[in-house]
């Protein structure tokens, strides 16, 4: 499965990580579930920070969304709630 960049808005800036297919789409599909904008949702995932790398630190988020470990997604769902 090949990496794309993927580019989006954090906080006014724009990023790009470098994402394979799979993890954007599961970050759509996250972000609609939450009722979020993608961008809300990346700065959720980034102030998180749950690894020093950015594009490590989505796809750590989105396997445990997946896997529903409460200590990666739902730290930044519980933000959101706030």
């Amino acid at each position: 499965m090949a990496s794309r960049h993927f580019t989006l808005r954090l906080h006014g800036w724009q990023i790009s990580l470098s994402l394979e297919t799979h993890f954007r789409e599961c970050l759509k599909e996250i972000a609609f579930a939450r009722g979020q904008t993608l961008s809300a949702l990346a700065a959720d995932i980034a102030g998180s920070q749950i690894d020093p790398n950015l594009t490590s630190t989505f796809r750590v988020f989105i396997l445990g969304y997946y896997r529903g470990l409460p200590a990666v997604a739902h730290r930044t769902a519980d933000a959101h709630a706030i």
